[in-house]
């Protein structure tokens, strides 16, 4: 019998997909060793492990896949949805091959490592970084020194001194991230000579670990800020300084994709917390909006933070019970999503009227036909009823699935809330501030005052 799984070591599948299916590099979060590429509909991350490479679409981090299940997703558009078989799939691949049209892994510029770094070699890079450096890529980036200087912030920067290629020395700011137990890793951002944007790379487990602010132990959390970039982060609180002023806050960045391991770490923050809000940052285009929304289908709030509802209303009742539901976001093709709702049996018929009538509200704002979410029965568990709602996979689509998750597991509480920058991210958006400030300046003559 034909061994199926060598289509993963011998194909470098960045490559592949580069090559073959139009996709391109993420500009942002992207590396040589951290492949990150889109298509436009679909934006997977892509590791190797064992010599066998996997990605996973980051609307949908739990699930890992490879080249087959690739192929087989590909070739099934022109089979009714229906998968091939894998023999089928097999020749597809040969035909690639035998055409010229794969590249092999030693040959790639991609360097994706089997092998990561032990933890004795995460803590020795760890403690080869330096508490002083030049700031020159957060001045670049536009921030003030308060805010680097911020008790949230002055101790969680540290420096990694960098020997350029021209004989020049300079710093990549470094952000150490921290997850179960000993889980470490760190996270790197700085310029670079010869790239035309800034610089971002890792060392150690990142989808493992999260990167945290400071914040008071001593104090009632105010509010938990949930971003994918901690410069998005301090951003973020450089624009809202003066709103935040004697807050005591905590920003959570994932630096990148959100993987499955996070979720649960932002879950374990979150219970052990108990923030009084909860608020998302994430970046303002496709991938943030699948992230926040993917964030709200996964988390189970405290019941402290529920406690607004109508005393009343079906929610009162059920709402706990709702909130500790996961909706499971499965998967999305070119043009769609779908996603699972569960609900106990014992309240499926209210719960149904519910997610109906949460649709037609928000359907009902949607003039596009194409747009609208639609409802379907799924299966019938033992003790648990699943409906599937499919939407279109457009930033639009994922707002609405946010709105109608967020109206049924949490009561549209008002500790859950979603931020989103003006512009793709918090840091352009304080780039434009701070060039509005300059241009206003320059308009009364005050530049060279100040």
């Amino acid at each position: 019998m034909k061994d199926f799984t060598i289509y993963k070591k011998i194909i470098s599948l960045p490559d592949f997909l580069k090559d073959n299916y139009n996709f391109t590099e993420v500009k942002k979060g992207s590396t040589k060793n951290n492949p990150k590429l889109t298509n436009g509909n679909m934006t997977v991350v892509i590791s190797k492990r064992n010599e066998f490479f996997s990605y996973f679409d980051v609307s949908n981090p739990g699930t890992k896949l490879s080249i087959l299940d690739f192929m087989q997703r590909e070739l099934a558009q022109y089979n009714d949805g229906v998968l091939p078989a894998l023999p089928i799939v097999a020749n597809m691949l040969d035909k690639y091959i035998t055409e010229g049209k794969t590249v092999l892994p030693q040959f790639s510029t991609y360097n994706l490592s089997n092998a990561s770094l032990s933890e004795n070699e995460i803590l020795n890079n760890i403690n080869s970084l330096l508490d002083k450096g030049s700031n020159d890529f957060l001045i670049s980036r536009g921030f003030s020194e308060k805010t680097f200087e911020h008790p949230n912030f002055k101790d969680v920067i540290k420096y990694r001194k960098i020997n350029n290629v021209n004989g020049t020395k300079s710093y990549d700011i470094a952000f150490v991230m921290r997850g179960l137990g000993s889980s470490r890793a760190i996270s790197y951002r700085g310029n670079r000579d010869n790239l035309d944007f800034s610089f971002k790379g890792f060392h150690g487990p990142r989808g493992d670990t999260l990167l945290t602010s400071h914040f008071s132990n001593d104090k009632p959390i105010d509010a938990m800020y949930i971003g994918e970039s901690f410069i998005d982060c301090m951003a973020h609180f450089e624009l809202n300084v003066k709103a935040l002023k004697g807050k005591n806050i905590i920003y959570i960045s994932t630096e990148g994709s959100i993987s499955q391991n996070q979720l649960s770490l932002i879950q374990l923050g979150i219970s052990k917390q108990k923030p009084e809000k909860i608020y998302t940052i994430f970046d303002n285009d496709l991938y943030g909006h699948q992230a926040a929304t993917l964030l709200f289908s996964y988390l189970k709030l405290p019941s402290s933070l529920l406690y607004d509802v109508k005393p009343d209303s079906f929610y009162s009742q059920n709402l706990l019970n709702l909130s500790q539901q996961e909706v499971n976001i499965c998967g999305s093709n070119i043009s769609h999503t779908y996603c699972i709702f569960n609900i106990p049996v014992k309240i499926q018929d209210q719960y149904k009227k519910n997610l109906e009538s949460f649709l037609r509200v928000i359907n009902n704002t949607i003039k596009n036909k194409d747009e609208q979410l639609s409802l379907e029965f799924h299966a019938n568990e033992e003790k648990t009823i699943k409906y599937k709602v499919i939407l279109p996979n457009t930033i639009d689509g994922w707002k609405n699935l946010r709105r109608l998750i967020i109206n049924f597991k949490f009561g549209n509480s008002k500790f859950i809330n979603t931020n989103f920058p003006k512009n793709k991210d918090f840091n352009l958006d304080l780039i434009d501030y701070k060039r509005s400030i300059d241009l206003k300046l320059k308009a009364f003559g005050l530049d060279d005052i100040f």
